[in-house]
């Protein structure tokens, strides 16, 4: 027996879920940053400005994925809002009284 109600489900797309969206955050800047990380492991670069790079990575990565989803979200929106417009049911598709003739 589960202590939580019963919620209604809602349409979670990788791209809309904010943990989601953290962790791919999280991976595009490590990735971004891996160079600099490798230099402080090799002595080439001081720890705060690797810090500090990774913190631009961070906050770079950040509003690049929170724009790319925003964007993605208004286009199905869009979809949304015209998918609910239906055809009218009384117009059937046939042959014109010109072209019988």
């Amino acid at each position: 027996m589960s202590a939580l109600p019963d919620l209604p489900e809602q349409h979670h797309s990788l791209l809309t879920d904010p943990h989601a969206r953290l962790s791919l955050t999280l991976v595009l800047s490590l990735l971004l940053w891996s160079p600099f990380g490798m230099a402080v492991i090799n002595g080439q670069l001081d720890v705060v400005d690797a810090g500090l790079r990774y913190l631009v990575a961070f906050l770079g990565c950040r509003l690049a994925v929170s724009g790319i989803t925003s964007l993605i979200a208004s286009y199905r929106a869009m979809q949304d809002a015209e998918g609910l417009e239906l055809a009218p049911a009384e117009i059937v598709p046939g042959r014109r009284a010109e072209d019988l003739g």
